[in-house]
């Protein structure tokens, strides 16, 4: 572990040793862990026939909705931080004024963000944890940042945090001295201390809200509900399944997609997917058809709808800039595998400019 330097250089670029670590204070009322179901990593039982009754699964993708839409919005923090110069008090870490006033240049942007994920992607590779976790995290790190307004040695201690309790919330392994390992990749920034506090800290300021329906979520019951009242071969469903996760794999890294709803993400990776697929594997008249079958839970969850619409140009923008578009191997096959799309790590997608 110690020797994992491609893994501390991504975040940490120097040690600081002893330092500390302006944690926030917030009394944010606690409430109920809201739970969710996830389909993400149970590709072969959602194809498998009669597994879940279709009732059962629209009641599901209905309660789903109504907490992205009840409880795990994220608003637009980035630019409200541009608006900083008459809400001060905000900053974490800054309780006097011209102190304030020297770290505005050190908020986080768009670049620091994306870096963050990006990090947070090779962790996780690293040690072989489902990738989803990286979902929950970022989820968690953005509607944390909506309630602060940190400088960025806060932002990275709540983005270790927010790392740490993804991991220990939704991974199924269990990591001896997971605290211990996420301080030692800080570098000797933070300590173990550090994390746990800025934990507590985050858990009040969510809500205790740690279970957000995620994109790959929605991917996985609709193409359930899909599959199940359409003919569309099982090996192409899967297909379908990994191309869209993909595509909302690189909806993570990009903040353009921070305040959209996971359910329309979702909707516009399946379209993309099967948009890569040629009419002679999968014809226009069977994605109408997968796409017909795909619950309205509400009026813009259309695959035509201007909000989708403006995603699905949002997301190819991004594969086009990523280097697994540059890697891709184009021809078809019988078998689904037309225009495949790679499904690795997006580790390095966006083009640093």
């Amino acid at each position: 572990l110690v020797a994992s330097k491609t893994l501390k250089s991504g975040m940490y670029n120097q040690s600081h040793e002893n330092q500390e670590v302006n944690v926030p204070h917030h009394n944010a009322p606690l409430s109920d862990i809201s739970m969710n179901e996830n389909l993400g990593d149970t590709v072969s039982s959602m194809i498998s026939p009669h597994s879940v009754e279709i009732e059962e699964l629209q009641s599901m993708v209905m309660a789903m909705h109504l907490k992205e839409t009840a409880h795990y919005s994220c608003p637009d923090y980035l630019a409200r931080q541009k608006d900083m110069k008459h809400n001060d008090k905000t900053l974490v870490g800054s309780t006097d004024r011209h102190a304030i006033s020297g770290k505005r240049s050190l908020l986080v942007d768009e670049f620091c963000r994306e870096q963050i994920c990006e990090w947070t992607f090779r962790v996780v590779d690293y040690f072989k944890i489902n990738r989803e976790i990286v979902a929950f995290s970022m989820s968690y790190l953005d509607r944390f940042l909506a309630s602060y307004d940190c400088e960025r040695k806060t932002f990275k201690l709540a983005a270790t945090t927010s790392l740490y309790l993804a991991v220990k919330m939704h991974e199924t392994r269990k990591f001896n001295n997971l605290l211990g390992i996420l301080s030692d990749l800080s570098r000797g920034e933070f300590s173990v201390r550090h994390i746990e506090k800025m934990e507590r800290v985050m858990l009040r300021s969510l809500n205790w809200l740690v279970h957000p329906p995620l994109p790959s979520c929605f991917v996985g019951h609709f193409i359930l509900l899909s599959s199940r009242q359409s003919r569309v071969k099982p090996k192409i469903v899967r297909n379908i399944f990994d191309m869209a996760c993909f595509f909302t794999e690189l909806a993570v890294f990009d903040y353009h997609f921070v305040t959209k709803r996971p359910s329309l993400i979702a909707l516009a990776g399946i379209v993309l997917a099967l948009n890569t697929m040629s009419l002679e594997v999968l014809p226009s008249t069977s994605r109408t058809a997968f796409l017909a079958k795909i619950p309205r839970i509400s009026p813009d969850l259309k695959h035509d709808s201007d909000e989708v619409t403006d995603i699905r140009s949002r997301l190819w923008e991004v594969y086009q800039r990523s280097k697994e578009c540059e890697n891709d191997k184009h021809g078809d096959t019988e078998d689904g595998n037309s225009r495949r799309i790679s499904t690795s790590s997006p580790v390095s997608i966006v083009s640093h400019t």
